[in-house]
Formats: C-alpha cells, sequence, structure tokens
C-alpha cells in the first residue's frame, strides 16, 4: 500500500496507534537494594560521614599495631 492508498485517520487515532505499539514504561525501577526504602530519602552526607569513620577506625587500629610492633 501506499501513503495514498491508505485511509485518512485523525490525528489522535494515528497518535495512538503509535503510542500503544510501542508500550514503554515511563519508569524503570530499580531492584538491586542500594537505594532506600521507599519514603525515605538518600543521604549523601550521611554515606560520606560512615565512610570517614570507617578510614577513623582503621588508622586509630593500625597506629595500635604500629605501636606495639615497633614500640
Amino acid at each position: 500500500m501506499t501513503p495514498t492508498d491508505m485511509p485518512e485517520q485523525p490525528a489522535s487515532a494515528a497518535a495512538e496507534t503509535k503510542t500503544s505499539q510501542t508500550a514503554v514504561p515511563e519508569r524503570e525501577y530499580d531492584r538491586t537494594g542500594f537505594y532506600p526504602p521507599a519514603g525515605k530519602k538518600f543521604r549523601i552526607w550521611a554515606l560520606l560521614a560512615w565512610n570517614v569513620g570507617i578510614i577513623v577506625i582503621f588508622a586509630l587500629i593500625a597506629a595500635v599495631i604500629n605501636h606495639y610492633a615497633l614500640g
């Protein structure tokens, strides 16, 4: 069929046909579990504070081991 042989459709019907053929969900949600549950905000400062805390703890442990090993 050529474009001239096709029956004319209203613009809204043509748009419905096109969108229904490409049924893609609006948004795909992450299912890895790295994000907090719904309703809670992801807090980057809390994450950074935990990382700094862990680094400080490892530094203190290393200082104590160094003191006893070389002391």
